[in-house]
């Protein structure tokens, strides 16, 4: 299942997000030229499932965080 959680974010947020979480810095972002049909965001209808109850259990922020202390904690 691909479930929204209504939580809309730019791609360039997520990266920022991301080596903000890192502590790295910005300037490690690589603007390149968009390639054909390019997604700027990526966000899901959530309203039905909704409708029965469902809400996100982890914020997005903390979501991403765990995701990072996970991957990192493997290396």
């Amino acid at each position: 299942y691909n479930i929204g959680s209504g939580d809309r974010r730019s791609n360039i947020d997520v990266a920022r997000l991301i080596l903000s979480l890192l502590a790295k810095p910005e300037s490690l972002i690589e603007f390149v030229e968009d390639r054909k049909g390019h997604d700027i965001r990526y966000s899901l209808n959530s309203s039905k499932i909704k409708q029965i109850g469902w809400e996100t259990a982890i914020n997005f922020e903390g979501g991403i965080k765990s995701l990072l202390e996970y991957e990192l904690s493997k290396s």
